[in-house]
């Protein structure tokens, strides 16, 4: 029998595909729901204290940072739910599995 390194990988990915789909989505929907509030807070922040939105950073620069970095990461797992859920709705998911493991 013709075992390679990647057999492993292939059995593990089979077994585990769908707990890797909810974590990526749910991922997916934290950065979005970081991305909303971040800005819900800021709006308030600049309704409490009638100013702009660069005073209102000032007062929450945490809230901008986290804005920057979940809009950049949503790319990255939005694209791969996007990828994986493409994957599952034309029924390719054994396909990319077995093609992976075999390469």
């Amino acid at each position: 029998m013709d075992v390679t390194h990647h057999a492993s990988y292939s059995l593990f990915l089979q077994r585990n595909y769908q707990f890797f789909f909810v974590f990526v989505s749910s991922t997916t929907l934290l950065c979005i729901y970081v991305f909303a509030f971040c800005w819900v807070n800021l709006r308030r922040i600049m309704d409490t204290h009638q100013c702009k939105i660069g005073r209102a950073l000032l007062k929450s620069p945490i809230s901008g940072l986290l804005i920057l970095y979940t809009f950049i990461a949503v790319w990255f797992v939005g694209g791969l739910t996007s990828f994986h859920l493409y994957l599952i709705s034309t029924n390719q998911v054994r396909l990319f599995l077995c093609n992976w493991s075999n390469n």
